[in-house]
């Protein structure tokens, strides 16, 4: 890995349709394993600040567990609120290995 790359999980970890939280330079982010695949957003939800990996994964979105805001963690977008109408952020991922 280039010394841009930060390891923060091994492959095994993070089963397909799980979620896991990690922290990267002081910013939680949630990495989340859709089909093998792996995709990285911000751990936080801009509803009411909840920690996005305490939430459900079904197939690409991912529930928050505070009031059910929904986001599609391929692209950060808001897929259903309560929300304002901006998108999470989102951080580019890697294929994770052992």
């Amino acid at each position: 890995m280039g010394s841009d790359y930060v390891r923060v999980a091994g492959t095994s970890e993070i089963p397909v349709g799980t979620l896991k939280k990690a922290e990267v330079k002081g910013t939680e982010i949630l990495i989340a394993n859709v089909n093998g695949d792996y995709y990285v957003i911000g751990n936080t939800c801009t509803h009411m600040r909840t920690a996005l990996s305490q939430g459900v994964l079904d197939d690409n979105i991912v529930t928050c567990p505070g009031h059910k805001a929904q986001f599609d963690v391929t692209t950060g977008k808001v897929v259903s609120r309560p929300k304002l109408g901006f998108f999470h952020p989102r951080y580019r991922a890697c294929h994770l290995t052992n």
